[in-house]
């Protein structure tokens, strides 16, 4: 699986929960601790290099918090692994990010396994690509990725009206405001341009998950 075989150190679910109650207006959708494992383990089923890159797409999506029009412009040019960063070309202005180490590991692993076959286009070497026998090498399509990241919902048997694609970006959301309570952390990560838009996750956090205390290695 992803943490066990050091692509992910921690759980991405680690301490979330859903909320008590929820405002009938509540348009955030994401997976809870439970629901996550159950998508992860199917993910962990696809083999070869087409598993390699669903686990590194999952991981942008779910850890780093990235929507499927980024996943579908990301270009190996976009990413300096000496400084530990990449250029996220989306929604709005671009940004630089700087992923988790073992999201950069695994990201690597996958260039290095693919090859050379790539078929360069005008955003430049595609970083996620069609492994289909009829496409080999071109670059993935955001269909093709939300096809891909649905399946595993429906294996999962998760799928269900709003939880799709970006359900992995609101549960990277409600992840950092969980461990952090810190909105402003959510806005970096999400890059979202108005901190209102991060606010969001913060009335839907579980409040008592956020004991940081308890994350002090020292005994008494």
């Amino acid at each position: 699986g992803l943490i066990e075989r050091d692509y992910i150190s921690d759980n991405p679910a680690l301490g979330v929960s859903p909320p008590r109650d929820r405002a009938p207006d509540d348009n955030i959708k994401y997976l809870t601790a439970e629901e996550v494992e159950r998508f992860l383990a199917q993910a962990r089923k696809s083999r070869g290099l087409r598993g390699l890159r669903d686990r590194a797409m999952i991981a942008m999506m779910l850890l780093e918090g990235w929507r499927v029009v980024e996943v579908a412009r990301a270009s190996v040019e976009n990413i300096n692994f000496a400084e530990g960063e990449i250029l996220t070309r989306g929604k709005g202005k671009n940004a630089f990010i700087y992923p988790r180490r073992d999201t950069l590991i695994l990201l690597k692993e996958y260039l290095a396994t693919r090859g050379d076959d790539i078929e360069i286009d005008n955003l430049g070497t595609p970083l996620f690509i069609s492994h289909s026998n009829l496409s080999f090498g071109k670059r993935m399509s955001r269909n093709g990725i939300r096809k891909v990241i649905n399946g595993y919902l429906k294996k999962a048997q998760l799928k269900r009206p709003g939880i799709s694609c970006h359900a992995l970006r609101h549960t990277c959301g409600m992840e950092i405001m969980q461990q952090t309570g810190n909105v402003k952390a959510v806005q970096l990560v999400l890059r979202h341009e108005d901190i209102s838009t991060s606010g969001k996750y913060a009335h839907l956090a579980n409040k008592k998950t956020a004991r940081y205390s308890e994350r002090s290695q020292i005994s008494i």
